[in-house]
């Protein structure tokens, strides 16, 4: 039996990939749909064993789909489907696994051995909660696209629904959605249909599309300034639980500070927060929270916080740190050992 398991939190990605392989199935194998079966929780193995060993008359291939069973069912139903997978061999059926979620790698299994005797001083041992599966399966893992495949991603699909887009529009869609493809496309969708023919800006994006933080983001450097690491930790921890992506969040800070550190100059240049507004580019009631915001920081402290987060971004788009560790360590470190 040929067995694809399709797993990962970029779920958008993976369920185009199973309908193609489910439409490139049927048009290879059975135009008709006859032969193709799915089921969805609850599970019962019986059932999907006997639908893998139904061949139709006038098809050669017989195609399963599961869904999210991985991730639903009990521990002994998946060590009595992976012991099924293992000894049974349908070779004219397709299994497929699709898993709205990261699975992991597997656990890997290990030949039983012979029985002992059960110790008084030690329990037995639980059962591991981690997933496996038989090691013939074919494993695709979709994890969320890097920040260089996103742009691209977001080109690509302004492209295909007939669109053009600007390259400031193109960062700033990123910045204000994020990589989470399902949100994306519907408003990929809509600024492709809005623009109806014209190149999509960044003043449109603005319109469709808001960024996240909004005010948390002016609580976020009041932290920083205050050194209050407990409080900055929090609304960061707190924006990650409503989904916003690390890459997100990393590239609104230092959009933040980039502006913060201008309204800093423009203070020291005796600027008004009227003219600041206007030179800064930002709106009269956000300049004059940036103002009330840098007052708050100690000379040269904005600068530091601009230039760490620029060589975050460094390391981040090289791959040496991690985005969500990398925020943390730059949380503490702005907290602690500025001065």
């Amino acid at each position: 039996m040929d067995l694809l398991i399709l797993h990962g939190t970029d779920t958008y990605t993976s369920r185009k990939r199973l309908i193609a392989l489910r439409e490139g199935f049927k048009k290879k194998y059975d135009p008709a749909g006859s032969n193709v079966s799915s089921f969805t929780a609850s599970f019962e193995i019986a059932k999907i064993r006997a639908s893998a060993a139904q061949v139709g008359m006038f098809a050669k291939k017989r195609l399963v789909i599961l869904y999210d069973f991985y991730s639903t069912a009990n521990a002994a139903d998946r060590e009595q489907f992976n012991a099924w997978l293992e000894s049974d061999a349908f070779a004219d059926t397709v299994m497929i696994l699709w898993e709205g979620k990261d699975l992991g790698k597997p656990v890997p299994t290990k030949k039983k051995a012979p029985p002992k005797k059960p110790s008084k001083a030690k329990k037995p041992a639980a059962a591991p909660s981690k997933v496996s599966w038989p090691s013939h399966a074919k494993v695709e893992v979709f994890e969320p696209l890097a920040a260089a495949q996103l742009l691209a991603w977001i080109r690509n699909d302004v492209k295909r629904l007939g669109g053009s887009i600007a390259p400031d529009a193109v960062g700033q869609l990123a910045l204000n959605v994020g990589p989470d493809l399902w949100a994306m496309s519907n408003v990929v969708a809509q600024l492709v249909a809005v623009a109806n023919g014209k190149e999509i800006s960044a003043v449109l994006v603005g319109e469709w599309s808001t960024a996240p933080l909004d005010d948390n983001i002016f609580h976020f450097t009041d932290a920083l300034s205050a050194r209050n690491a407990r409080a900055a930790l929090s609304l960061f921890q707190s924006q990650l639980q409503l989904g916003v992506h690390p890459l997100v969040l990393h590239a609104m800070l230092v959009r933040h500070l980039r502006s913060l550190v201008i309204v800093n100059d423009l203070l020291n240049h005796g600027k008004a927060p009227a003219a600041i507004a206007a030179e800064a580019n930002l709106h009269p009631f956000v300049a004059q929270k940036a103002v009330v915001a840098v007052r708050q920081f100690p000379p040269g402290m904005l600068r530091q916080l601009f230039l760490d987060l620029a060589q975050l971004d460094v390391d981040v788009k090289t791959g040496k740190v991690d985005p969500e560790l990398g925020v943390v360590n730059f949380i503490a470190s702005a907290c602690i050992h500025v001065k």
